[in-house]
């Protein structure tokens, strides 16, 4: 998470790199996840508060199929997402 400022508030623990690559082919195979799709796994994204239920929604999509060989990764982000106060603050994804 980080302020309006770009300041790094706290983070998840989250290596989100490990499931891109499983959300992309989740994708193709017609489930569209536009959101999590967009996530730059090189660059930076940053998501805004009107982003971020989409994003959430997303996740809990993909939670949901079970294509996660450890479920927890997801659940425990949704939760980090969840208990958010995203009032001035993004959710900011740090590429590789």
């Amino acid at each position: 998470m980080v302020d309006e400022n770009g300041n790094v508030l706290n983070g998840s623990g989250l290596n989100f790199n490990t499931l891109h690559d499983l959300l992309c082919d989740f994708d193709r195979q017609g489930k569209k996840l536009p959101w999590l799709t967009s996530i730059d796994d090189y660059g930076d994204t940053i998501f805004n508060w009107r982003q971020i239920p989409y994003v959430l929604e997303e996740l809990k999509i993909f939670k949901i199929e079970d294509i996660v060989s450890d479920p927890s990764l997801i659940s425990d982000f949704i939760e980090y997402i969840e208990q958010m106060e995203w009032t001035h603050r993004y959710l900011k994804f740090i590429g590789d």
